[in-house]
């Protein structure tokens, strides 16, 4: 009985070893729609980052005031798969579009 324990338990705790490994994370040069930011200069720090991890550039125009915006937000960070994939080849870089920028 001892034998067939020790296997158990371990076989049980593989799920919550695999819960607590590390999720990747995404790489935002900017993450947030600021209206004071310069989104020139933005886009040259995050050409110089995306070139030096090797990854591609994810702009996303838009802002705070935008329901589509926040959803997609709540879409990347919640959805396994899409967080693994933008943290495995993108830079996201957010710029915000509103009239206090335009």
């Amino acid at each position: 009985m001892k034998r067939l324990i020790l296997p158990l338990l371990l076989v049980l705790s593989l799920p919550l070893l695999a819960a607590n490994e590390a999720k990747p994370k995404l790489v935002y040069s900017v993450d947030k729609y600021d209206p004071k930011r310069d989104p020139e200069v933005d886009l040259k720090q995050t050409i110089a980052l995306a070139k030096k991890e090797n990854r591609r550039i994810l702009m996303i125009v838009g802002g705070n005031w935008c329901g589509w915006c926040r959803r997609l937000d709540r879409e990347f960070k919640s959805n396994d798969k899409v967080v693994a994939a933008l943290a495995k080849s993108y830079v996201i870089m957010k710029v915000n579009m509103s009239d206090a920028n335009s």
